[in-house]
């Protein structure tokens, strides 16, 4: 059976993952994403979490619906469209890089 590494996408920032510590042993990508979901690797308001999942040479990438199933990011765009996230980040600009628009 394969081997998967799986790494869930941290809140404080972009590209900011974090490895579980154990490999997951399962016959595919989506049954590896679904075991990191059950070890409960993922805050359960995390409305839109991403979970990358790695064997060998293969990246899939899948979230968790509102069920609790692993889902690919094409299952799920209907609800992100539908739903949006209820949290946005703000990260500070500095002035001189706000565009300003005569009113």
């Amino acid at each position: 059976m394969p081997r998967y590494s799986a790494f869930v996408a941290l809140s404080d920032g972009p590209g900011r993952y974090q490895e579980l510590e154990d490999t997951i042993e399962a016959p595919d990508p989506r049954m590896a994403a679904q075991q990191a979901i059950d070890r409960a690797a993922i805050h359960p308001d995390d409305q839109f979490p991403v979970i990358l999942v790695v064997e060998e040479r293969h990246v899939s990438v899948f979230s968790r619906d509102d069920h609790g199933q692993a889902v690919t990011p094409n299952e799920d765009f209907p609800r992100l469209m539908a739903k949006g996230p209820d949290v946005i980040d703000v990260y500070p600009v500095e002035s001189s890089q706000v565009l300003s628009r005569p009113a």
